[in-house]
């Protein structure tokens, strides 16, 4: 229970890597706040919270929307009086006809927009609320969402050029944040995930999953608590001496 009595936040915690991040911060101690833009989904998640007995707490909320994310850190901060974690999750990611490769002529403007205003945005937003509270507490863990496809600008993946420029950017705001705020004792990492099986990958051709396993040399794709264990390693005492790193958890795949 090394998290015991500590406050954190999950953007996203509705399903998938989101909602296995909660739920292991969860069993390490930690009370939840699940921040979500569908609250069917984070009912479900805060009842598996509750019955681990840790206190939970739902905010329906839109990281692409400032106000919702300046409204969401006040509520916790009025529940809670604290926030010691911050997990920036919650993404989309857009596939192309049959969940094929997007291509870039085939982006709209609006696509584009969409995706950067909940991906990039989104980090933005929620870390510009909360990042005051931890000042004050001159103390804080942020971890952040991005992508393999961050790093290699999706080669050999069906991810689309607005998601993968919004993934590296997302791993530079981190370097960016990571070093104006560790004058506070605030550390800010990113997790770059490779291919997870969760209700966005499912959609991806045969095609495209075929080649992405057939580059992982632990031939498996990983799986959402695959990353949560990750997430949980940054944001406890191992990870105290950590800042504006990128772990990679993908299998092997980026050694190609």
């Amino acid at each position: 229970m090394e998290l015991e009595g500590e406050v954190a936040i999950v953007t996203g915690a509705g399903q998938g890597i989101g909602e296995a991040i909660a739920l292991e911060l969860a069993r390490a101690g930690a009370n939840l706040v699940l921040a979500d833009i569908r609250e069917d989904t984070i009912r479900r998640v805060r009842d598996e919270i509750s019955g681990i007995g840790r206190e939970v707490f739902i905010d329906r909320m839109d990281v692409s929307i400032r106000e919702d994310a300046e409204g969401m850190a006040k509520r916790v901060i009025e529940k809670f009086g604290r926030i010691d974690i911050l997990v920036n999750n919650a993404g989309i990611s857009p596939k192309g006809k049959g969940g094929a490769h997007l291509r870039f002529l085939d982006i709209t403007e609006q696509h584009w927009d969409n995706v950067m205003n909940v991906n990039l945005k989104g980090v933005f937003n929620c870390s510009k609320a909360v990042v005051p509270f931890m000042v004050e507490q001159s103390s804080g863990k942020i971890v952040n969402m991005g992508s393999i496809g961050g790093l290699t600008g999706g080669v050999g993946t069906p991810t689309s050029a607005s998601y993968c420029v919004s993934k590296a950017g997302i791993i530079c705001l981190t370097k960016v944040l990571a070093r104006e705020l560790a004058q506070y004792n605030i550390n800010v990492n990113v997790i770059a995930p490779g291919r997870i099986v969760t209700e966005l990958t499912k959609h991806a051709s045969q095609k495209d999953s075929e080649e992405a396993l057939r580059q992982i040399p632990l031939r498996r794709f990983g799986s959402p608590i695959d990353i949560a264990r990750g997430v949980l390693y940054l944001v406890s005492e191992s990870g105290n001496f950590i800042t504006g790193e990128t772990l990679i958890i993908d299998g092997g795949r980026m050694m190609h």
